[in-house]
């Protein structure tokens, strides 16, 4: 409903996934995977859980998202932070 998918919510009341706009994974920016250690047991299929939204852009293409990343899924210290990755959008100002 957020992203106009389906009917929002009130008029014009639409958002930009950041990922689907400028995402830099062509396999979808899972952020829960079954390769994180934390999450395997659960037996889930790879998703993308996390978003970032932000509202249509405004004058100049301000709000807009031009680059969008998976971050967090690599170990520190031999440990993965968490049980899903974090999403890191840039957008332009």
């Amino acid at each position: 409903m957020l992203t106009g998918k389906s009917a929002a919510a009130a008029p014009g009341l639409v958002f930009y996934d950041a990922w689907a706009t400028a995402g830099t994974d062509p396999a979808g920016g899972h952020t829960w995977a079954g390769a994180n250690p934390w999450a395997a047991p659960a037996l889930w299929p790879d998703l993308r859980i996390d978003h970032v939204l932000s509202a249509w852009p405004r004058r100049g293409g301000a709000g807009h998202p031009v680059r969008c990343e998976v971050i967090g899924d690599e170990p520190v210290g031999g440990v993965v932070p968490s049980d899903h990755y974090g999403v890191l959008a840039d957008l332009r100002y």
